[in-house]
């Protein structure tokens, strides 16, 4: 068996990833705002909301907009805060794919 390496991310570092809808690829940079160890540690009360990302970002960040499905955590996998394109409506919230995901150069 082949070990995969998977690259660490935190709270707060500053990632870039590339994703396709209706046929048009857009790069996408956004921040680190929630993993698994943070969601237990805000909502330590309610470990299964934590363990489940769609219900930890619901409570976590109410006044954003989620754009990902998702009942578990996957290894290593991040939720990332995009600002919206306009930069006036709600914040997005994605769980992009770990092999697509590179930290930015600060």
């Amino acid at each position: 068996m082949i070990a995969q390496e998977v690259a660490e991310f935190k709270i707060g570092d500053q990632v870039t990833w590339s994703s396709q809808s209706n046929g048009t690829v857009s790069t996408k940079i956004g921040q680190v705002v929630l993993n698994v160890e943070e969601a237990l540690r805000l909502i330590p009360r309610q470990p299964k909301i934590a363990r489940n990302p769609m219900r930890a970002v619901e409570v976590i960040f109410p006044d954003h907009r989620r754009l990902f499905d998702g009942h578990d955590w996957p290894a290593g996998r991040v939720v990332v805060e995009v600002q919206s394109s306009d930069g006036k409506g709600k914040k997005l919230l994605y769980m992009p794919r770990l092999s697509g995901l590179q930290k930015t150069i600060e």
